[in-house]
């Protein structure tokens, strides 16, 4: 896999990360894609959405199907979506503020921490 975004970070790097941080990291920067959203800076809102989407091809990359099917399966899904957010005008902050929620939730300790999404 090339990392395009995070030129600091290997894959093996990346593997060695809980998935509680691997998912804390894909929060972070899908939040920073609400954020472009909602000052109106469309091109801040779709890198960071691309930067998010690398992430997310290295959680893929870097967790076990066998041992973790669903949550790939969540993740691919969730990638779906983003993707589609990402086509689209990326105007709509509802879009992405539905990809945190569905994000907090594919784990257990981030989904306790009951993150804000405004």
């Amino acid at each position: 896999m090339i990392i395009k975004f995070h030129q600091g970070l290997t894959i093996e790097r990346w593997a060695g990360l809980s998935r509680d941080k691997q998912i804390l990291n894909i929060f972070s920067e899908l939040t920073r894609s609400l954020h472009g959203v909602e000052k109106k800076d469309k091109d801040r809102a779709k890198e960071s959405i691309e930067r998010c989407l690398e992430l997310i091809d290295m959680t893929i990359e870097t967790t076990p199907a066998t041992q973790f099917f669903s949550f790939v399966k969540e993740l691919l899904r969730l990638r779906e979506m983003l993707a589609d957010t990402y086509c689209g005008s990326c105007e709509n902050g509802s879009e992405i503020k539905s990809l945190l929620k569905e994000l907090s939730d594919l784990n257990e300790t981030t989904h306790n921490l009951e993150l804000q999404i405004s």
